[in-house]
């Protein structure tokens, strides 16, 4: 299963074209339960998570989760150690984690966490747990990815001002403000619902402590009722992200003049604006040479 997820992942085109062939092999699956897990550092998802998965393994449930971490800008590296903080779930014979780097893909996923996921579902897990990298309000491809999108929240840490914008709140289809016990929940989940009103949603919020278990029995039952699953129109983002890909690598491999102009930016030789002219003039030369 691992080798298998690498090759899914790899950006190499050997490794992409031997990738279509394994899921041309294996053939259709059944769709998934897929659930995303989004929210700040430090807020508690990967405490969530865990006795989410301990839930449904309970109920004979086979289940992935993906962890995607963020991707140094600067080094290239990514620490990828979320199945450290799963410890009771990372030793279950029915739970499956692989950490996943998020490259240099925005959005709160990687390039191929749709890939991954079509590969677990081949593989038979019953339930997918897809945990963003928890950066905030850019996160909403996973939206268009899973079937519930969860945002764990912080009691009186500044969530409920994130709740009054737009982005991943519109998204979102049930929200849990974490770390009840320690007090200072019931208002944030109160500015929440208000948040969310604003925007005319009917959004649950719930106060939970996933240490001590308080209101987590609500979490499973609200889990298992909501769902913004959107079929074909999902498809069809990621189909999208994947021919700008395409077309921007078929471009980089074509023009002779782009590998140029990227080193006249990136050393400071040319600005922005005096680049997008000659950028304009390579599109135009390369779509000539279609």
């Amino acid at each position: 299963m691992a080798r298998a997820l690498t090759l899914v992942e790899s950006s190499q085109p050997d490794h992409q074209r031997r990738s279509l062939e394994l899921f041309e092999a294996l053939g259709p699956a059944r769709r998934a339960y897929r659930l995303g897990v989004t929210g700040p550092p430090g807020a508690g998802k990967s405490t969530i998570i865990e006795q989410i998965v301990l839930n449904w393994v309970e109920q004979g449930c086979k289940v992935a989760v993906l962890a995607i971490d963020p991707t140094s800008q600067r080094t290239g590296g990514s620490l990828l150690g979320d199945k450290t903080r799963m410890g009771e779930i990372a030793r279950h014979p029915d739970v499956f984690i692989r950490p996943s780097p998020t490259g240099d893909h925005l959005g709160g996923l990687g390039k191929r966490t749709p890939l991954m996921c079509a590969l677990l579902e081949r593989a038979g897990f019953d339930r997918i747990v897809v945990e963003t990298v928890g950066v905030g309000q850019s996160e909403v491809s996973a939206s268009h990815l899973v079937d519930c999108l969860l945002l764990v929240a912080l009691p009186g840490a500044g969530d409920e001002v994130q709740g009054l914008k737009r982005g991943l709140m519109e998204e979102v289809d049930l929200v849990a403000v974490n770390k009840a016990d320690l007090g200072g929940a019931k208002a944030s989940v109160a500015v929440l619902r208000s948040a969310l009103r604003v925007f005319r949603r009917e959004v649950s919020v719930l106060a939970v402590s996933a240490q001590t278990g308080e209101g987590m029995e609500a979490l499973y039952q609200a889990l298992e009722e909501a769902s913004s699953a959107s079929g074909s129109l999902s498809e069809f983002y990621f189909l999208q992200q994947f021919l700008v890909e395409a077309l921007t690598r078929e471009f980089v491999g074509q023009s002779s003049g782009w590998s140029e102009l990227r080193e006249k930016v990136q050393s400071g030789e040319m600005d922005l604006l005096q680049a997008l002219p000659r950028l304009e003039k390579l599109v135009s030369e390369f779509r000539v040479g279609l």
